[in-house]
């Protein structure tokens, strides 16, 4: 096995197998078979910049695909070091997405549901029968699917009517892991066990198994690069090689998958609530089995930390609203960008970003030839995802360890992990336990240097809304906590819309958002009749609004409620406390939203709004 860790691997160190994948004819089909720390995403990349480079292949006619936007941020980053600029031209995204941009660009009565199965549907019959859509898929000159383990049901559906369609030279590349594959699984996803029948579902990589032939070339990286440790390089390939053997697909795999973790791990803690978070670094990554679990850590945590999970990815960092929240201008010079960062930023804290740097930042997204940049394109850029990765923030929350389910960190490393592993595991059905230890296998396979396991809290009981927002009932009589901070939870409107805050208050609310940019900021939410039903959010000294938050943060309060059993007239708190800010990041409108309108100015013709980084996981307590 190879000593070196794949962080340092360069240009010329690609191993005979890896260099296979790399260099392949750019109309051939590959099917890759990698392991973690193989080098998985980075083989990918560099395929795309030798197919760019060597074949003159248009980025822009290159499709990648991956199972989640957690992965598509990832490869965003990654992909941005192997061919510059170009990796904004690359089309990568999720199939959801990219379903949904052929659903709402070729059928105007095209609407987003809850039901992203039914725009997938949608969009199927779309490819199948509308001439159209099927020229515009004979343009891909090669295609990228990566984690095809994971993509089952309508997504199947979907990628193989699109294989159909393809120009016949187009070239295919597909990554995959059965060891790693969690079948209708996401970071969401507090389900209890057993609530299935005992039958795999088929993958888009099964049918793939049925369906190929000579046209497919297959491809296997064994060398593990992410480690240099001997424990850790054994439990990567022993621990997989254990998983995928038909003969070990039996009773016991996961408690089988649990001590042989523990046996090549670093170091064993027998108990979860002895753990001193406050300990980890920046280098580390802390696991768990539940979004649930995250959010309980996270809630109590009073230090900085990041967040790995679904709906907590990129953010745009706080410098650029305050830099730009009352410039109207449709460009600006260097030289006026450097006086509002001496003006603005420097009093506020001294960031490890330059302004130097950030400049050359934002002349790479909007820039003018004229070497001024260019306000309505950057606002434009930075509205829509995924975000520029060179100036967005990859992980939501301050500088620390970052907190996050084992489904999120899928595909990414750390120096040092500590894994929660769930304890008093009971499985009704075989795949269940074959899904467990799955998850298990790759939550355990992150660690580039050392490996921590510890027992960790049983918290299968917490469970979700249909919109995906998760709550965990306290007591019988005691309350729930709920999460609070999702995407549609807090908006610019919510910030400084006219309707619900004065522009006196707008003014004081952003002023005090802006010196909380780099720290743990503690709010209390207070119900107002007056104000539309909604909460509105106040710091320590309750003397002015800091944010109104949507109605829907209100409403599936009350839902959570209703889902009490025996529920009889139970009264709510109108104060929800500890509503934690992890810093603050910028919301950046487009010229042409309509949300504009509904604020106050100057916030509506600059476009640029401060937002705390809510990431909560409070009590709301039954008035009984």
């Amino acid at each position: 096995m190879a000593k070196h860790s794949h962080s340092r691997l360069i240009e010329n160190s690609w191993d005979e197998q890896q260099t296979a994948v790399i260099t392949a004819r750019a109309n051939q089909r590959t099917v890759v078979r990698a392991g973690p720390g193989t080098g998985k995403t980075a083989v990918a990349c560099k395929r795309l910049a030798h197919l760019i480079a060597n074949d003159s292949i248009e980025p822009s006619n290159i499709l990648m695909i991956s199972f989640t936007n957690t992965a598509v941020n990832e490869i965003v980053g990654r992909l941005y070091k192997y061919i510059g600029n170009d990796a904004y031209s690359v089309k990568v995204s999720t199939i959801d997405s990219q379903a949904w941009m052929i659903y709402s660009g070729h059928d105007e009565q095209a609407k987003l549901t809850n039901s992203y199965n039914r725009n997938i549907e949608h969009t199927n019959l779309l490819m199948k029968t509308d001439e159209d859509v099927q020229d515009e898929l004979t343009y891909y000159e090669h295609i990228v699917i990566d984690e095809a383990q994971d993509i089952v049901g309508v997504r199947t559906d979907f990628l193989n009517i699109l294989l159909e369609y393809i120009h016949p030279n187009c070239g295919i590349t597909i990554f995959c892991d059965e060891a790693q594959a969690i079948y209708n699984f996401s970071d969401e996803n507090d389900r209890n066990l057993g609530n299935k029948t005992n039958e795999k579902p088929s993958s888009f990589l099964d049918q793939l198994k049925v369906q190929a032939n000579t046209n497919w070339t297959f491809v296997e990286l064994v060398n593990i690069y992410r480690t240099s440790s001997q424990n850790l390089v054994k439990l990567f390939s022993g621990l997989r090689q254990h998983i995928l053997e038909p003969s070990n697909h039996q009773k016991g795999l996961f408690k089988e998958a649990v001590q042989s973790i523990q046996v090549n791990s670093d170091q064993q803690l027998n108990d979860h609530q002895q753990v001193t978070y406050g300990k980890f670094s920046s280098d580390d990554l802390i696991l768990f089995r539940t979004r649930s679990e995250v959010l309980s850590v996270s809630q109590f945590c009073n230090f900085p930390h990041k967040i790995r999970m679904s709906g907590y990815g990129r953010t745009l960092p706080a410098w650029l609203a305050i830099c730009f929240w009352d410039y109207d201008g449709t460009q600006i010079s260097k030289n006026v960008f450097f006086d509002l960062w001496e003006s603005r930023i420097y009093p506020i804290s001294r960031t490890p970003v330059n302004p130097i740097k950030s400049w050359k930042k934002l002349l790479r997204v909007a820039g003018n030839l004229d070497g001024n940049l260019n306000m309505h394109t950057l606002r434009s850029k930075l509205s829509r995802k995924p975000l520029p990765t060179d100036l967005s923030v990859a992980d939501f929350g301050l500088k620390g360890p970052t907190l996050s389910t084992i489904h999120a960190s899928k595909g990414r490393e750390a120096k040092n992990t500590l894994l929660h592993i769930p304890v008093s595991r009971s499985f009704k059905f075989f795949e269940d336990e074959l899904d467990e230890t799955r998850v298990l296998f790759v939550g355990a396979t992150r660690a580039a240097e050392s490996l921590k396991v510890v027992d960790g809290a049983n918290t299968f009981s917490s469970k979700k809304l249909r919109s995906g927002r998760v709550y965990r009932f306290v007591s019988k009589e005691k309350g729930f906590q709920i999460e609070i901070g999702r995407e549609y939870d807090l908006s610019a409107t919510g910030l400084v819309g006219k309707n619900l805050k004065s522009k006196t208050e707008c003014l004081a609310a952003q002023k005090y958002l802006a010196t909380v940019t780099h720290k743990i900021s503690k709010f209390n939410l207070k119900w107002e009749k007056s104000n539309g039903g909604s909460y509105r959010m106040y710091g320590s000294n309750a003397s002015r609004p800091i944010a109104t938050f949507s109605s829907l943060v209100r409403q599936e309060i009350l839902a959570v409620r209703e889902l009490r059993k025996n529920n009889k007239t139970l009264g709510l708190s109108d104060t929800i406390n500890h509503v934690v800010s992890q810093g603050c990041s910028t919301l950046v409108l487009a010229p042409d939203n309509s949300e504009l309108e509904y604020l106050h100015e100057p916030w509506s013709s600059s476009g640029f709004v401060l937002a705390p980084k809510i990431c909560a996981y409070p009590i709301v307590y039954f008035e009984i």
